[in-house]
């Protein structure tokens, strides 16, 4: 008989790779090499779990016995022992190991007995416990029904425990083609605790052994774990809509169904359905008309015929209107009355370029002023609205993109402006134009109309003033108005605050003048009759009035100096505040 010893002798391994293997090697009954079989040893334990409390199992092997009962000598041990292995025993005759994957696995011990050397085996199982698929469904606020599933991991449990919090429990022994099989439970009292479901692993002929529990799986008997649509999203102009949603029942197929702002509720035909571990799932619903409003949300009748709804999620639709070159006024619908603030996306279109968010919106607006456009880019603009203040709740809803192109208006407003008409000397007129704000100029266009005709262009100017000479002031009246012309080409209407010069008559020794025209509603003007001889300033009486009798005035400097000439002027005054470019 070959000795142990000699076995012994061979060379060993210090580590071994972990795998399993169900069935016993063949080396166990046929080891070869004239070894016999026989002899017997302790596992400890039998057993193992790994679980919610450990990620590793430490195996024992002891009290070897020789096949006669005795004691043997040179006892080893291989540990994961699987076909195809040579009997080759480590360094250090390790008694145990641990081992972190679950399956089932083989010691080989081997020992010597009378000269003669022996091998015998024995498997342990490691089991990874996990907690049960199973849906719960609360059909009153009395009782509760559990569903236990027809998956592949609820096929490895032998039993079930359930808690039901209220002091009961049950113990659950399902067959395997029982699955999916339900139970209900009526609560006389309320819970005290919640209720939570184990999954016992049983082994034995009959299942007898009870040898691993799972995590308790907690639940709360009365809440159906209603889906949230998180995100709704308007794509292609509204015809068609993405929804997102991270809630409900796992595995569980919803009915997605909408209905327009005035309709009634319809199947889409679609179904969404997020999957144990998956965070989120999305569905895309097209097929949608552009002009209308939609609602949407998830349905799905229980195992007592109930519907569990979802939240309604509602569309928005927003509209513009170009106000000027510069400025965009967006309105839309409000989506829900608990929405918690809006804010407005744009960027360039169609780089995406310099992307941007306007600040939050109160929730009560639904209308917004942009007022930084480029009349020589386009836009796409979007709103999106949000419910709930807490992060981890909110609901988004999101507008489709809008192209807003500030090119396309056919004229810009008429410009809000202060403008003055001033006669510089005998001949020759100044217009004044104080900057109109809200637009980006590029040119004046100067229109004119005498004694009150019709505006005629008369000149196309980069700076705010005009001169012109060679007018006869004596007999006419020049008014003055103009339009504004943008980088891009868009020109204004005609501006509405013409101004005028002040037409001075006289007739025996009486003024008349035309009024100021600049109007305010809290100053009047002041005029001044100014009295010249030569080009100097003789004096200046204050009046607001627009006619003046100066008999006085000429009886007295003609009697000073009968061979002067008197000029009269009229300078109009008032006091006006300005905002010019901010």
């Amino acid at each position: 008989m070959k000795q142990l010893s000699t076995l012994l002798l061979i060379v060993c391994f210090s580590f071994r790779v972990f795998g399993q293997q169900e069935t016993m090697p063949k080396a166990c009954t046929n080891p070869g090499n004239g070894i016999l079989v026989g002899g017997g040893f302790s596992i400890s334990p039998q057993f193992a779990c790994l679980d919610f409390s450990s990620n590793s199992a430490t195996i024992f092997a002891s009290n070897a016995v020789s096949p006669s009962g005795g004691q043997l000598s040179n006892v080893g041990y291989i540990f994961n022992f699987k076909d195809g292995d040579n009997i080759q025993f480590p360094t250090g005759n390790p008694t145990s190991t641990i081992v972190s994957k679950p399956g089932t696995y083989w010691i080989l011990q081997g020992g010597n007995e009378k000269g003669a050397a022996y091998v015998t085996c024995k498997s342990f199982e490691v089991i990874q416990t996990e907690v049960p698929d199973v849906k719960i469904y609360s059909c009153s606020d009395k009782s509760v029904t559990l569903t236990f599933l027809n998956t592949p991991k609820n096929k490895t449990h032998g039993k079930y425990r359930i808690v039901w919090g209220d002091g009961s429990q049950d113990f659950v022994i399902p067959s395997q083609a029982s699955f999916p099989f339900g139970m209900s439970h009526i609560y006389v009292n309320a819970p005290v605790s919640l209720p939570q479901i184990i999954a016992i692993y049983t082994r034995g002929n009959n299942n007898e052994i009870d040898v691993c529990r799972s995590t308790p799986y907690p639940f709360n008997p009365f809440i159906n774990n209603k889906p949230v649509i998180n995100e709704l999203e308007s794509l292609n102009g509204g015809e068609s809509a993405k929804l997102i949603v991270s809630s409900g029942l796992d595995g569980q197929e919803y009915n997605i169904q909408k209905k327009t702002d005035k309709g009634n509720w319809t199947d889409t035909g679609k179904k969404i359905t997020r999957n144990s571990g998956v965070s989120s799932v999305t569905q895309i619903i097209e097929g949608l008309s552009k002009d209308s409003l939609y609602c949407f949300r998830l349905q799905l009748k229980n195992a007592c015929g109930n519907d569990i709804l979802s939240n309604e999620v509602c569309t928005i639709k927003p509209s513009y209107t170009i106000l000027s070159d510069r400025e965009v006024k967006l309105d839309w619908n409000i989506p829900d009355s608990t929405v918690t603030r809006y804010t407005i996306n744009f960027s360039e279109s169609p780089t995406g370029a310099n992307p941007n968010t306007a600040s939050p919106r109160r929730p009560t607006a639904n209308t917004y002023i942009f007022d930084g456009l480029d009349c020589k880019k386009k836009y796409n603009f979007s709103i999106n609205a949000s419910i709930g203040t807490v992060a981890s709740n909110i609901v988004t809803i999101k507008s489709p993109k809008i192209l807003i192109d500030p090119s396309t208006i056919n004229e810009l407003p008429a410009p809000d402006n202060i403008s003055t008409v001033s006669v510089v000397d005998s001949n020759r007129i100044r217009y004044n134009i104080f900057e109109p704000s809200g637009f980006t100029k590029s040119k004046y266009r100067i229109y004119r109309s005498v004694n009150g005709g019709s505006f005629v262009l008369v000149s196309v100017m980069a700076v705010n003033f005009y001169d012109e000479r060679d007018l006869d002031l004596d007999k006419n009246q020049y008014c003055y108005a103009f339009k504004y012309e943008n980088e891009c080409g868009i020109q204004s209407a005609l501006s509405t605050n013409n101004s005028c010069n002040i037409k001075l008559s006289i007739q025996n020794t009486t003024l008349t003048w035309t009024p100021l025209s600049i109007n305010s509603s809290t100053n009047k003007p002041t005029y001044f009759v100014e009295i010249l001889e030569g080009n100097q300033v003789l004096s200046a009486d204050a009046t607001s009035q627009l006619t003046s009798n100066v008999k006085k005035d000429i009886d007295l400097i003609i009697s000073k100096n009968p061979n002067t000439e008197i000029k009269f002027r009229i300078l109009g005054n008032i006091n006006y505040y300005l905002l010019i470019n901010g």
